[in-house]
């Protein structure tokens, strides 16, 4: 199997396991605080990645790259921590069209980091994605919402992310990538859940999810797993410029769901950006006939 073909089949199973955790998402939103949706998204994470690291008796957490493990794992979770909150705020139509600057963000990083090439169709590239974001908030029309600044600053915490995956693949196993990860995110909200629950004017309260919220939780714990070995598979096999454009199909996925499920509104400016944020991937896959080889 070519590595093209490869790529598409893990990327496909991400696609099915990030809409599974959008809908998840904004579920749970509707009756838990985003820091308790990020804990039981961390604890069952860790719940699955525990009996394949006791089967192989530890030896998949070992590492040489401690730091960069962290960093790409800080990132991550901070990246997560604003897409629910995104998610929770805006809507889902809105949050997917920003989250698709993250290749764009990658393109700059990948540069900086991993020493791949910015060229200038890349630049211009980076231009229709910035100019796409532009178009979607409309800054000076209107107050930019907080839940479209969260969908930026996940975009560009993901970025990050998968920036430092492609660096790890390199000598790093897909299993420890996620041990590391996922032991790592659960560690950081029990954390965050502490250091809330300290602060003066009990700025959070754990409440238990209601009975209706159980299968979204048990979903949100699976494809959430089953999400991030598929893209670190996709990552691994590709550039990772190029990763991004082969996922835009989650945007009018998302739409349709946004629009059908919740009733939320379609408009031109939204389409036209979301289109430049499109032509921006696509630009940035120039080298997709010989990585794909």
């Amino acid at each position: 199997m070519s590595n093209f073909a490869r790529a598409s089949f893990w990327m496909a199973l991400w696609i099915c396991c990030t809409l599974s955790m959008t809908l998840a998402g904004r579920e749970l939103s509707r009756e838990l605080s985003v820091p308790e949706i990020m804990a039981l998204r961390s604890f069952m994470a860790a719940m699955v990645i525990t009996p394949v690291v006791l089967w192989s008796g530890g030896r998949i957490l070992k590492t040489r790259y401690t730091t960069v493990h962290f960093i790409r794992n800080l990132s991550h979770f901070c990246a997560q921590y604003f897409w629910f909150l995104a998610v929770s705020l805006i809507p889902l139509a809105e949050v997917v069209s920003i989250e698709f600057t993250m290749p764009i963000w990658t393109a700059i990083l990948a540069a900086l980091l991993l020493q791949e090439r910015l060229t200038n169709r890349r630049l211009l590239a980076i231009g229709f994605g910035f100019a796409g974001v532009l178009i979607i908030l409309r800054p000076g029309v209107g107050a930019v919402s907080p839940g479209t600044l969260a969908a930026l600053a996940a975009a560009l915490g993901f970025s990050l992310s998968v920036t430092l995956v492609k660096r790890l693949t390199v000598s790093e196993g897909v299993l420890t990538i996620l041990a590391h990860m996922f032991w790592t995110q659960a560690g950081l909200a029990v954390l965050l859940v502490i250091i809330l629950s300290m602060l003066p004017g009990e700025p959070f309260n754990w409440v238990w999810p209601s009975s209706r919220l159980y299968p979204f939780i048990a979903l949100m714990g699976v494809v959430g797993s089953a999400g991030h070995y598929c893209l670190t598979q996709a990552t691994a096999t590709v550039d990772a410029t190029v990763v991004g454009p082969m996922d835009f199909a989650r945007v009018p996925l998302t739409v349709l769901m946004g629009y059908g499920l919740y009733g939320e509104p379609l408009t031109a400016f939204l389409f036209i950006g979301a289109a430049l944020i499109l032509a921006g991937n696509l630009l940035n896959s120039e080298k997709r006939g010989s990585d794909f080889r």
